[in-house]
């Protein structure tokens, strides 16, 4: 009764002593051999489940010598023992394979319960990993190339973008050297224009001394023909002198001896009055003939002051012309610096872009280097994929410095 008390209790240490005669000493010997028998086997199963506490799962119970239940209970430890380590194992071989970037491990086992379960979750993550592995790749390809584009649209906006600022800086020289010109020319046309205004000034003081020049030739033209109304008077006045002296030297011949005296006189006064008449014609002569170069030099006159009437007007137009085109000139000069500024500040931005160009550039190729490593990296899972895997582009030239 100890014994089969102490066995309830899971006590295997106690066993039946003494020696017992007949049947009581087979029930003895048989009771102890059970004991033994169940210590044995419990000693078994705790290594067993001390072992898969620890991991292992490759103890086993002894079956040999075994018969009925416990050689039923050793044969099912074993058993599950043996499932439980052949899930694990097909687990850990298709972790060790995810662990070495291989997606293409499966567990082939059927399992049921739990097994079952964490492998159809593992085929689960497994496919779930692979699918964005593969993804990872198309997209690091993609990036790949659109870096790649990136780096080519970079290095040739770079060359463009150095090119228009060449041309600005050219196109800015020449501004400058235009911008002098168009200065010069206002400053020019200025000058005309100062030169312009006096020489109109003393084409108006001519206009003005010939006009008076004309109306002192009229004057003198009157005066010249007063003077042959006088010389007409004067020779009307000798040729009755002379008709008187005639008719004195005829009283005095009559008169005989008493009008000698008087006829000398007579005919000194005749001479005096034909001289006079013969200079009277010729001073009439003269005056006609200076009353008609006057009225030549009257026209000429006339017709210079209305040459020159025409002079005044054309430098009046002139005059304007070269005010109108120093207005233009000085407006052109004001747009041709406000060009030159703006060209400036294209300049300007045109260096901030080339400096922009370059951060992109170098960004773009920092990108393309990362999507290679990136690329790399993925390229080393074996996805299983029944395409090829695509390859990737060249890198682009190394964009050089502006």
């Amino acid at each position: 009764m100890r014994v089969t008390a102490a066995l309830a209790q899971g006590d295997l240490s106690q066993r039946i002593e003494g020696e017992y005669p007949g049947i009581f000493g087979e029930t003895q010997r048989g009771v102890n051999t059970t004991v033994e028998t169940l210590r044995e086997t419990v000693d078994e199963i705790r290594a067993v489940v001390e072992a898969a506490a620890q991991g292992r799962f490759e103890q086993r119970l002894q079956t040999q010598g075994k018969q009925g239940v416990f050689l039923q209970i050793a044969q099912g430890l074993n058993q599950l023992s043996g499932l439980v380590s052949a899930g694990l194992e097909d687990v850990a071989r298709v972790l060790q394979a995810m662990a070495e970037r291989d997606l293409t491990q499966r567990i082939t086992t059927e399992h049921g319960g739990v097994f079952g379960r964490l492998r159809d979750d593992t085929h689960a993550t497994l496919e779930a990993t692979r699918e964005m592995v593969q993804r990872i790749e198309e997209s690091t390809l993609s990036i790949h190339a659109a870096a790649r584009e990136l780096s080519v649209g970079n290095l040739d906006l770079s060359r463009r973008t150095e090119q228009q600022a060449g041309s600005l800086e050219q196109t800015a020289a020449r501004m400058d050297e235009l911008n002098g010109t168009v200065r010069q020319t206002a400053d020019n046309a200025r000058h005309c224009q100062t030169l312009s205004q006096g020489a109109n000034a003393a084409a108006q003081r001519c206009g003005e001394l010939v006009r008076r020049t004309v109306a002192t030739m009229g004057e003198i033209q009157s005066g010249s023909s007063r003077i042959a109304d006088i010389t007409e008077v004067i020779d009307s006045i000798a040729f009755q002198t002379n008709i008187l002296a005639l008719n004195a030297a005829v009283e005095a011949a009559r008169a005989g001896e008493q009008g000698k005296g008087f006829a000398v006189v007579a005919a000194e006064v005749r001479a005096l009055a034909q001289r006079s008449a013969t200079a009277a014609r010729e001073i009439k002569t003269l005056i006609a003939e200076s009353v008609e170069r006057i009225g030549g030099g009257e026209q000429l006159v006339q017709q210079a002051g209305a040459a020159m009437d025409e002079v005044v007007t054309s430098f009046q137009r002139v005059s304007g012309l070269v005010g109108e085109i120093a207005q233009v000139s000085g407006t052109q000069n004001a747009d041709v610096e406000e060009v030159a500024r703006a060209l400036a500040g294209l300049d300007a931005i045109t260096q901030q872009n080339a400096a922009l160009v370059e951060q992109s550039a170098a960004a773009a190729e920092s990108l393309e280097q990362q999507a290679g490593e990136l690329e790399t990296v993925v390229g080393q899972f074996r996805l299983g994929n029944a395409q090829p895997v695509l390859t990737a582009p060249p890198r682009a030239p190394r964009l050089g410095v502006l």
